[in-house]
């Protein structure tokens, strides 16, 4: 059961990109049509200001770049304080 997942998700998958070690994101094939789904883990607030400048605007260009017809996921850890 187990393999034909893997032979089903494998022919599913598009591309993979590694940004960085807090940003990947995956490029899947629908029946109608693709889907790309991002995964990030969030600086904390600890970090400094140019740190997390630098993540979001990683986040915005991988975003930007993807095709305006693919559905769009972010999923992830976002550390905030409220």
């Amino acid at each position: 059961m187990c393999i034909r997942w893997c032979v089903i998700l494998s022919e599913a998958i598009m591309n993979f990109e590694v940004v960085d070690e807090k940003i990947y994101s995956v490029r899947m094939r629908e029946k109608f049509n693709n889907f790309t789904i991002i995964s990030v883990s969030t600086p904390t607030e600890k970090k400094h200001a140019l740190v997390k400048e630098s993540f979001y605007g990683k986040l915005n260009h991988i975003y930007q770049i993807i095709l305006p017809h693919d559905t769009k996921t972010i999923v992830g850890v976002f550390t905030a304080k409220i």
